[in-house]
This record gives structure tokens, C-alpha cells and sequence, in this order.
């Protein structure tokens, strides 16, 4: 989390926790950049989530409206930042989460590594 938080504020974004119905969402307003986080969240899926509303920061500016590949694009940037290749190879990241969710994104890592080999 300290990662994500030192790319926020080097791209001067702030970040807040609040009682969202979403799990989160990047937000800018003129020059002013928000990502919100729904309050709550477990670990897995808080990580996921930040990592998911980082990309958008970092890769789609400005953006008036959000395509579906730049949704793919957030995901795939999450699931990388969360399960490096090492931990994917060695199940490392399954040992950790060994939940549901935790085998739902390890698969979906599997499935772009097997296709783009990243």
C-alpha cells in the first residue's frame, strides 16, 4: 500500500476512505485528482481495488469517459502489481490468500500471463 500511496502523491493525487457503495473510483476535477476507497474493504480487495483506480490515474489522463478496454487495462495493471511473476510461478500468492477471491485473481493473473506473457 505504501507503493500505491507514493505514486498518488507523486502524481499529486488524494486519497480517501469513505463509506461508498462501490468498492472505489478515481475521480478529477479540473486539476485537483481524487481516488476513493470504499471503507471496509478486506486487504485482498482493498489492494486490488487501489492498484485498479492507481492505473487509471497513471495511464488514463485526461479522460472524459471510461472505455471498456480502459477498465481491462486497470484490472491488468491491478493484477500485476499484486501477483508478481514470481508469486505466480511459485503459488506464493495463493499460500497468502487462500480464499476464493485470492484463487479468482491468481486465475485471471494466469490468464495474462499465458496470453501476453507478462
Amino acid at each position: 500500500e505504501a507503493d500505491l500511496l507514493e505514486i498518488c502523491e507523486q502524481l499529486q493525487a488524494k486519497v480517501y476512505d469513505l463509506p461508498l457503495e462501490n468498492q472505489g473510483y478515481y475521480v478529477r476535477r479540473g486539476s485537483d485528482k481524487f481516488i476513493f476507497l470504499k471503507k471496509g474493504l478486506g486487504h485482498l480487495r482493498r489492494m486490488e481495488t487501489f492498484s485498479h483506480e492507481t492505473a487509471h490515474l497513471a495511464t488514463h489522463e485526461p479522460c472524459h469517459f471510461l472505455e471498456f478496454r480502459h477498465e481491462q487495462e486497470a484490472y491488468a495493471f491491478a493484477l500485476i502489481a499484486l501477483i508478481p511473476l514470481n508469486s505466480l510461478r511459485s503459488g506464493s500468492f495463493l499460500a497468502e490468500n487462500p480464499t476464493h477471491y485470492g484463487y479468482k485473481l491468481w486465475k485471471e493473473r494466469r490468464r495474462i500471463y499465458f496470453f501476453y506473457g507478462i
